[in-house]
């Protein structure tokens, strides 16, 4: 990633989950919502014992971008928006501290966004 990036790179980049990422530090690293709400559909789809906490991930990530569209379409100004977006990543945060002691591919998803 240094290669591609070079040695002085001080920026943010927003991926998806590729392991190839890892080596940038986290704080120069943002997940992309598109890659991880299509990860938390697939896995809300997939029938299986955390199905369900999937669907409630997938919902809260969506609440998110809903907010997020909201304030972009001019319905809520930034303070607004500040306040919902922050009550929704607490509780997403709760519910991936909750789901990444689980060993499935939710668990490992959850463990990821855990870094994040």
């Amino acid at each position: 990633m240094r290669a591609l990036l070079g040695e002085a790179f001080a920026g943010l980049v927003t991926s998806d989950p590729f392991t190839d990422y890892n080596s940038l530090e986290t704080k120069r690293r943002h997940l992309c919502w598109a890659h991880l709400v299509r990860n938390l559909r697939g896995r809300a789809e997939a029938v299986s014992p955390w199905q369900g906490e999937a669907e409630a991930l997938l919902a809260r990530a969506e609440e998110l971008l809903t907010v997020w569209a909201r304030f972009r379409g001019g319905e809520i100004d930034r303070a607004t928006m500040q306040g919902k977006l922050e009550a929704i990543q607490a509780a997403m945060r709760e519910q991936v501290e909750g789901y990444r002691q689980q060993r499935n591919t939710l668990g490992a998803l959850c463990s990821e966004l855990h870094k994040h």
